[in-house]
């Protein structure tokens, strides 16, 4: 039996492999659009919400966005700014995730570092915040605040002897730092060096009073 295929079939079936190819390609094309305009709304939209300072909504796009994968490829500071936004939403737990996966893509950098150091504190793991404290110092040797919370960590993992030279050392580039002086006067007491605890406790009350009649 012979089987016979017109020109015309031949035609038409051919014609609707290209209509259905073309409409694959629309239809791949038009999800590609719509991906990257929802990405970039998404985008705005939490960056939006972060500057005014509303952070469970800015958190809520954030999270969206890397659910629908809309931040991989983004950088650091995508996940930088949901850490920031957890951060201030005290979830420090999570906002320390969301830093280190940023350290990740972007390692060693001073503002991550940072804000990875006041979380870990903020979540009372002063081992790990003094070690990226230490991180940052490097960067900037002369920072009062780091060389403050340098000193208050370790005074927290019982080195009092090491947070007092910290301590010290803040009293030497800030004069008249009253946290310098109650920082010194701690450690030594804990140490048992009565005289020099009594002498900077004195330092700081006499600046407080002081201060309080200005």
């Amino acid at each position: 039996m012979t089987c016979t295929v017109s020109s015309n079939s031949v035609y038409a079936a051919m014609s609707l492999g290209t209509s259905l190819r073309r409409n694959s390609i629309y239809t791949t094309f038009l999800h590609l659009v719509t991906y990257y305009i929802v990405k970039i709304s998404c985008s705005r939209i939490a960056d939006f919400y972060l500057k005014k300072e509303r952070w469970n909504e800015a958190i809520e796009v954030y999270e969206e966005m890397e659910t629908i994968g809309a931040l991989q490829g983004r950088g650091a500071e995508y996940y930088q700014k949901l850490g920031y936004a957890l951060q201030k939403n005290k979830k420090y737990a999570e906002a320390i995730d969301a830093y280190l996966k940023a350290d990740t893509l972007k390692p060693d950098n001073i503002w991550n570092n940072r804000h990875l150091a006041i979380c870990y504190r903020l979540n009372r793991n002063y081992q790990a915040a003094l070690s990226y404290y230490k991180k940052v110092e490097e960067a900037t040797p002369e920072d009062t605040n780091v060389i403050f919370h340098i000193g208050s960590c370790l005074a927290e993992l019982g080195q009092y002897e090491e947070a007092a030279n910290y301590f010290f050392k803040l009293d030497f580039i800030e004069s008249n730092c009253i946290k310098a002086w109650r920082g010194i006067g701690w450690c030594s007491f804990i140490s048992r060096k009565y005289e020099q605890a009594m002498k900077y406790y004195e330092k700081s009350l006499n600046r407080s009073h002081w201060l309080s009649t200005i």
